[in-house]
Order: structure tokens, then C-alpha cells, then sequence
């Protein structure tokens, strides 16, 4: 393997990140969900999660300690601006953890591949050799995300204005895959892209 590299996923909600996600992981990736690194930072104890019930509302926290994510995201997707409350809070904390998972990956000689619907916001991209923004319109989005997160027509409505426009991503990003069609389809055409920004910028 020659360099390693840092490879940024972004794009909004139901786009498909995590569908490209495996592609780069067959390829001995190391892939770093910021998702997953953003419930690392609320579980029960974490400095976060009290910032949050300040913010949002002491009911957001359970009975047990745990995050009530739900009702999380109907009073922070509610606007773009009470979205942003939620970022200031969360993106400090899940900075300081990717570095360190960045840190590690490459001690191991591997590529770094990190997802972030937030990258750009996050500034995180500024951290990234290259950055590939995942797309797809609007509606595919509202189906999948109302699929995948059981929410009602109204609330994926809401969860997808409270995201970026289109040109944001595109206009920030090296590369630019779109995720309209079929699973199988899109796989291949992102395998295609992988190995073109492996050869590009690892040798």
C-alpha cells in the first residue's frame, strides 16, 4: 500500500452513504461512522448528553439515563437553526474522537474513509485528501428515510428541509455519485470510484 489516505462520504439523509460505506470497507478501508461516534458521546455519563437536556429539554433523557433519540430529533430538526444548536453542542466532541480514530488507522498503515452527513459543517473535510458527496432527490430520500427510520410522511418532510440544498454538497465536493437507482447499480459505479480515488491519490 503506498500513502495513506483520508477519504471524506458526505451527502444528505437518504442519499445512500452507508451503501458506499462497504464498498470501501472490502477494500481493507478503514471505515469511521461519525453516526456511530455521535451515540458514543450521549451515552449515559458523557458531558453531551447534559448539554443537550439544557438545550432541548430535561425529558429528552429517560428515566434510565438514556437518550430519548426520537424526541431528540423532533425538537432538533424541528429548523435549520435548532439544528444548528445541535451541532454545536455534538460536532466539538465528535471531532476530538474521529482524530483519535484517524490516529489509529493509520498507525495500521490503512485508509481512512470518513462518513459524515455533516462533514462540510463540521469542518471536518479540511481533514480529508478527498471528499465524495452522495446524492439523490428528494423524494427517493423522503421514501428511504421514512422506511428506514418508521417516521410519518410529515415527519421525513421535516427531516430533509432542516438539511442543506443540493448545491452545498456538490459544489464543496471532489467527486459526486448519485444513488436514484438500484442497490446493485449504484454498488458498481461507486466500486468504480473508489478505485479510481485509490489509485489517484494513495500511490
Amino acid at each position: 500500500m503506498g500513502n495513506t489516505i483520508i477519504i471524506g462520504v458526505t451527502g444528505p439523509t437518504g442519499a445512500g452513504k452507508s451503501t458506499l460505506r462497504l464498498a470501501f470497507q472490502e477494500r481493507g478501508c478503514c471505515v469511521i461512522d461519525t453516526d456511530s461516534i455521535a451515540r458514543e458521546i450521549v451515552e449515559p455519563g458523557q458531558p453531551a448528553l447534559d448539554e443537550l437536556a439544557k438545550e432541548f429539554g430535561g425529558d429528552i433523557i429517560r428515566s434510565d439515563g438514556t437518550l430519548d433519540r426520537a424526541l431528540l430529533a423532533r425538537r432538533a430538526f424541528i429548523s435549520k437553526e435548532k439544528a444548528s444548536r445541535l451541532n454545536a453542542i455534538t460536532h466539538p466532541k465528535i471531532a476530538e474522537n474521529l482524530a483519535r480514530k484517524v490516529i489509529a488507522a493509520r498507525k495500521q498503515g490503512l485508509h481512512a474513509v470518513i462518513e459524515a452527513p455533516l462533514l462540510f459543517e463540521a469542518r471536518l473535510d479540511t481533514r480529508c485528501d478527498a471528499v465524495i458527496a452522495v446524492m439523490a432527490s428528494r423524494q427517493v430520500r423522503i421514501n428511504r428515510i421514512k422506511f428506514r427510520d418508521g417516521l410519518s410522511a410529515h415527519a421525513a418532510h421535516m427531516r430533509v428541509n432542516a438539511q442543506q440544498d443540493d448545491e452545498f454538497y456538490t459544489s464543496r465536493t471532489n467527486y459526486v455519485i448519485y444513488n436514484d437507482g438500484d442497490t446493485e447499480s449504484f454498488i458498481k459505479e461507486g466500486e468504480k470510484l473508489i478505485d479510481k480515488i485509490l489509485r489517484e491519490y494513495a500511490e
